[in-house]
């Protein structure tokens, strides 16, 4: 985040809206759209993995977006109806934000 003189960072995705599974060409649809939406608002990111430890989730794609604000988060959430993203500021400790 210092690198890029933002104060924060997201972790967002658009797999299984609502944590519903869907076929693996929705999954890819969503994710290229909201790559597609991360690239208009010109805000840094990389791509990632949101992983279940007890391996009882398969592993879905994500992207770690740095700067975006709460607001832009929710919207983006929302839009690809996910019930949270990570959330991190300064001291880069995550927590969940709720999107409902």
């Amino acid at each position: 985040m210092r690198e890029h003189g933002a104060s924060g960072a997201v972790f967002i995705t658009a797999y299984n809206p609502y944590s519903n599974q869907v076929s693996v060409e929705e999954n890819a649809a969503a994710m290229k759209a909201l790559e597609d939406d991360l690239q208009y608002l010109g805000l840094p990111y990389f791509p990632g993995e949101g992983a279940d430890p007890k391996g009882l989730w398969t592993a879905e794609p994500s992207f770690l977006v740095i700067g975006m604000s709460y607001e832009q988060a929710i919207t983006l959430a929302k839009k690809y109806r996910q019930n949270a993203v990570l959330v991190s500021r300064q001291d880069a400790v995550p927590s969940l934000l709720l999107t409902a």
